[in-house]
């Protein structure tokens, strides 16, 4: 007797013309081409996906099948949105970690990050591709949430777009609209400047040996990108300081052999000092989560991604927390 294996593979919630809905958990199962267990009930959807370790990613194409509004949601005071590339990546689950364990009342945590990631393009790192910044649906959820007492910003990793080719105009252009929009929410922005001290310390050689370790691809020459990349950092600051930002420049000591991601060994130290640039009524204390917390922060995908160019849409927020706290990723 041949035995077929059932894996869970992905939620989805369904309205109907009448406004009623149903749950629904889908499976591979071979050799079915499709099994949908339903649940008329959207809390036992919850539990039972929950318990099995379901995503709720969904192919494009599938997307009408889900309702947007997949959860009700508890009613936060303070919000935090979060801004960058590598850097917040790498340090994802601390910061994350530090904000909730920091917080005496609830959080909507807001981010927009990933390897690689451009404020100017769809970008790709191997197999897997992330919309601009600004394009991203990170906008349109902060829009649609209600309006919280306080709100905080961070916008940081603004210069692989210059790696990537673009110009200063192009690059600044698009950091500015994220900067107006995280202005118009009213939010203290802290903006964190390029580590110009250590990447100034490249040499044309080495400049090229990282260029290809990080940015595989066409090199634009050093005397060039060195210059580029002074003039962005300069322009940004200028430009988040008219709108009352706090700006940091980062420690070079916070850097290694690898001149534009903060070492494994001074982030914790690094990001204490990140977020103390705000002015929270609360002490930050920063320290990472355990393992297993920090992969299952680490897994919990974007509202949007691809993969061998196939996209995915994710419905947002990627999990709760007993206490409230919420976790937007986009």
């Amino acid at each position: 007797m041949r035995l077929h294996t059932v894996v869970p593979s992905l939620t989805r919630w369904r309205q109907g013309e009448t406004g009623e809905g149903r749950g629904e958990i889908g499976f591979d199962a071979s050799p079915f081409p499709s099994l949908w267990i339903r649940f008329p009930d959207l809390e036992l959807l919850c539990h039972v996906a929950g318990s099995a370790g379901v995503s709720n990613s969904i192919p494009l194409e599938q997307l009408e099948d889900v309702h947007p509004a997949m959860l009700t949601l508890p009613l936060s005071t303070r919000r935090v949105v979060l801004i960058g590339a590598s850097n917040v990546t790498l340090s994802f689950p601390l910061l994350i970690n530090s904000l909730i364990q920091s917080s005496p009342e609830p959080l909507e945590i807001f981010a927009a990050h990933g390897h690689g990631r451009s404020f100017c393009h769809w970008s790709y790192v191997l197999h897997r591709g992330l919309p601009p910044v600004p394009g991203c649906g990170i906008w349109e959820s902060l829009r649609e949430r209600p309006p919280v007492q306080q709100t905080w910003g961070l916008v940081t990793d603004v210069g692989n777009d210059l790696i990537y080719g673009r110009t200063v105009e192009d690059v600044l252009q698009n950091v500015d609209a994220v900067l107006q929009r995280l202005a118009e929410l009213q939010a203290a922005i802290t903006f964190v400047r390029l580590p110009l001290e250590r990447i100034l310390m490249l040499s044309e050689f080495r400049y090229r040996v990282v260029k290809q370790m990080l940015f595989p691809g066409p090199t634009v020459p050093w005397n060039v990108i060195s210059q580029r990349v002074i003039e962005l950092d300069e322009r940004v600051a200028a430009l988040a300081s008219s709108l009352n930002a706090r700006v940091l420049t980062p420690r070079v000591s916070w850097y290694g052999v690898d001149p534009i991601h903060i070492r494994q060994s001074r982030r914790v130290a690094a990001w204490r000092e990140i977020l103390q640039s705000w002015s929270f009524p609360f002490e930050p204390v920063v320290s990472w989560p355990s393992q297993h917390a920090s992969l299952r922060i680490w897994r919990s995908p974007p509202a949007e991604r691809s993969y061998w160019k196939q996209i995915y849409h994710t419905l947002q927020p990627g999990w709760l927390t007993s206490q409230g706290n919420s976790l937007w990723q986009y």
